[in-house]
């Protein structure tokens, strides 16, 4: 019986937390992790240079004024590039600090030109890519500071945990560590 629960307590988390591999197909599942990055066709300092002019275009001189008032802009935005390279779904994460230009931001990237997209083992899949962008306004010019892509958005997408979280899983590891310690010392039949 000591042995089963044993089993059952170190067996059920590798099956909960354990992701089976499925080999990419031609549905709309949208990858976090892949072999090859999506990247922007011509480098990222084509893609930051192409922001730039758009944000220069598009912005209007009421948030060009409140923008060299805050002296900066820094923002996190999450978008997918599916498999033949066309970005939707761009919008902010709420784990960004300003807000006011997302509509602007957004539709610039949701009209960037197509990318190289991302791909698993050689085949062309959707991924989910997340894009700081921390701009500056110097002479009245939107300027962004470089920040690479990361090699891999799963980073980003990882959801942080709760303190309340937090302790529930330093609970359960307590409790965990002190069944084992108890079965190890009478010996498991």
């Amino acid at each position: 019986m000591r042995f089963g629960i044993l089993f059952f307590l170190l067996i059920l988390p590798l099956l909960v937390a354990g992701q089976k591999y499925e080999a990419p197909s031609q549905s709309d599942s949208v990858y976090i992790y892949v072999d090859n990055a999506p990247h922007f066709r011509g480098g990222d300092e084509e893609m930051y240079r192409y922001i730039e002019e758009q944000l220069f275009l598009q912005l209007s001189t009421p948030l060009l004024d409140r923008m060299n008032e805050s002296g900066s802009y820094d923002c996190l935005v999450k978008f997918v590039v599916d498999r033949q390279g066309n970005i939707s779904g761009a919008s902010i994460d709420n784990r960004s600090r300003d807000f006011y230009l997302s509509d602007d931001i957004t539709g610039i990237i949701n009209n960037m030109p197509a990318w190289e997209p991302g791909k698993v083992r050689g085949i062309p899949v959707n991924t989910l890519v997340y894009l700081k962008l921390d701009i500056a306004t110097g002479n009245g010019y939107p300027q962004i500071r470089f920040n690479p892509l990361f090699p891999d958005s799963g980073i980003w997408a990882r959801k942080r945990m709760s303190r309340k979280q937090k302790r529930y899983a330093l609970l359960a590891a307590i409790l965990l560590t002190g069944l084992l310690f108890l079965f190890s010392s009478r010996g498991i039949p």
